[in-house]
This record gives C-alpha cells, sequence and structure tokens, in this order.
C-alpha cells in the first residue's frame, strides 16, 4: 500500500512539474491553455491519495482497506473517461492496470484486516 502510495506521489509531483507527460500517461492530448491546469487538478489528486496511502496504515489498516475500495472509484472512472473519449485504445493500460492493482491491494487487505 506504501509503495502504491509513494508512486502516486512521484505521478503528482511529476506531473505537476510538466502537465504534457500527465496528459501523455492519460492518453490525452494537450490541445488548449486549460489542460495544464486539469492536469495539474489531477496531480493534485495523486498527491492527496497518495499522501492518504501512506499514512493510513500506520492509522487503521482496516479503515485503509475500505478506502482502497472507495480510491478504486478513481482509475474506474478514468477507465470510462478514456472509453467514451477514444474508445478501446492503449491509452486505456495505465488507467486498468491501476484498477487491477488497487482492487487486488483491497482484496489483499481485507484478509489482513
Amino acid at each position: 500500500m506504501r509503495a502504491l502510495g509513494l508512486a502516486l506521489l512521484g505521478l503528482g509531483i511529476f506531473i505537476l512539474i510538466e502537465p504534457s507527460i500527465g496528459a501523455l500517461l492519460f492518453g490525452a492530448p494537450m490541445t488548449g491553455i486549460a489542460d495544464p491546469l486539469f492536469l495539474r487538478a489531477l496531480a493534485a489528486r495523486d498527491l492527496a491519495t497518495g499522501s492518504w496511502l501512506l499514512a493510513a496504515p500506520s492509522i487503521s489498516m482496516p479503515a485503509a482497506t475500505v478506502s482502497l475500495f472507495a480510491i478504486a472509484l478513481i482509475p474506474f472512472a478514468d477507465v470510462l473517461l478514456v472509453l467514451s473519449e477514444w474508445g478501446w485504445t492503449l491509452a486505456l493500460l495505465p488507467h486498468a492496470a491501476s484498477l487491477v492493482a488497487v482492487m487486488m491491494l483491497a482484496l489483499w487487505g481485507r484478509h489482513l484486516a
């Protein structure tokens, strides 16, 4: 869980610094002036989620596990957004992989809690 938290923190920092990389990772071209703003908002989402995943296990493993099921809604929504905009494309891979990873962590954590 902490490894995922660190990965999200790193990703969030990286996208804050270079939003065009965030666009590439999300599978969307940067086309307008507002795009860097929205990509930085996504970076803030990753920073907040990553921070929680680092802190939550030391607070309560059951709470951390339950939160993973809620956090899984983020990559699930991302998959739906990419599907609705571009259909079945390689851009789905990072979102689908993230969804699978978060769900696997949640199911694993459920057995520990």
